[in-house]
């Protein structure tokens, strides 16, 4: 679940997204002009998201998208957070 928050629009403008994966999210990259955001999941597919119109406007005679460029050279990395160590186990007594 991605959940985005557009500052300059308020509160009308937190958006939640899912994306459909039978899977897990096992990479993600923001493209160098940020028009496209990427998501690779465990099966190998990717899941491209983009904030160009994907209308019916958008296609060519034969029904493809006309897209600008992905630009995705090297892309901006996603920080993602340390793995935790699992905490150790305890025994409860009536005493704990």
């Amino acid at each position: 679940m991605l959940q985005t928050y557009d500052m300059s629009q308020g509160s009308d403008s937190n958006v939640f997204s899912q994306l459909d994966v039978s899977s897990y999210v096992t990479s993600m990259a923001l493209s160098n002009y940020g028009d496209y955001l990427t998501f690779g999941d465990a099966d190998g597919q990717l899941h491209i998201w983009t904030t160009h119109d994907i209308g019916d406007d958008a296609r060519d005679g034969s029904g493809r998208l006309k897209l600008p460029p992905f630009h995705f050279d090297g892309g901006v990395g996603v920080e993602w957070p340390d793995q935790t160590e699992p905490s150790k186990p305890f025994s409860a007594e009536d005493r704990t």
